[in-house]
């Protein structure tokens, strides 16, 4: 291994084990990897000659592959590396925020790439595109939102909407009688996984540790700033309302009205029962 298992931050969520230790550090070890493998691409584009005409994107796809990361909308599955070079050439393409060798705490996501691409070949993203460009001529400007979900994995139905603004991130379950550690093959493979489940099972966790195998509460809201590891549930906190409210009403597209997210909290719950109820009578007709 390329990192030492006993110098590995373990998050507040797991239990601090030998296996839990040991996944958390090969993690690192992938990232220590990738690093060489981004060096070694920029180098073969260097030696043919390209590197002043090359716009670079870097990019993950998840969070961490561990347990309660990867799948979830929370930060700790959403928050992934993304590394973009504007060569001085293109300098006119590049964002306000843009400086080389820093880093920037604008907003962006996944649905960004495409109008981006698009943007940076100076052609306008169509309206029908859910994201927004971060660079190029179309440059759409910092967002004050970005959106995460989750549905099926694998074997698994689950169904939440969760939305951030870079410090709070709000989360809505659409299934709460659900635990969150629904049993996936898939995961279940990660010694990371059985090892605390097994814990959970003989009593062993704590409450932050436990609850991935209990059931879920219709909303969550965690502080980024206070709670990097997201285990401080803020829903019902009477000082946090405003915030709350906020993101509860987050428009998808701010500056529209879009009826699909200004949903209240009890029509919410009236359309989980609903859901639920046509389940329970073999109904496929779910409104939605």
């Amino acid at each position: 291994m390329i990192h030492d298992p006993a110098k590995a931050r373990v998050r507040a969520y797991h239990p601090d084990t030998p296996e839990v230790r040991k996944d958390w550090a090969q993690y690192y070890d992938r990232l220590t990897m990738m690093d060489a493998l981004v060096g070694k691409n920029l180098k073969e584009i260097a030696d043919a000659g390209l590197a002043d005409d090359t716009i670079v994107f870097y990019y993950g796809d998840h969070g961490s592959g561990m347990p309660r990361s990867k799948r979830w909308p929370y930060n700790s599955g959403l928050y992934v590396p993304l590394i973009v070079h504007i060569p001085e050439k293109f300098s006119h393409l590049r964002p306000k925020q843009y400086v080389t060798g820093s880093t920037s705490d604008r907003l962006t996501a996944f649905v960004d790439l495409a109008p981006t691409l698009l943007s940076l070949i100076g052609q306008k993203p169509p309206a029908w595109m859910q994201g927004h460009a971060f660079a190029g001529k179309h440059d759409a400007g910092p967002q004050p939102f970005i959106y995460g979900f989750r549905g099926r994995m694998d074997e698994r139905y689950d169904l939440l909407r969760s939305v951030t603004d870079g410090r709070y991130v709000y989360l809505r379950q659409y299934m709460p009688h659900k635990i969150y550690g629904q049993y996936i093959q898939y995961m279940f493979q990660t010694p990371t996984t059985r090892v605390w489940k097994e814990m959970f099972d003989a009593g062993q966790l704590n409450e932050a540790q436990s609850k991935f195998w209990q059931r879920k509460p219709s909303e969550e809201l965690y502080d980024l700033h206070a709670d990097p590891d997201e285990v401080n549930n803020l829903a019902k906190s009477l000082e946090h309302q405003s915030i709350l409210k906020k993101l509860r009403n987050a428009p998808a597209r701010p500056g529209r009205e879009d009826s699909r997210c200004r949903i209240s909290a009890g029509r919410r719950s009236s359309l989980a029962r609903e859901r639920l109820n046509a389940v329970r009578r073999g109904s496929r007709r779910i409104k939605i």
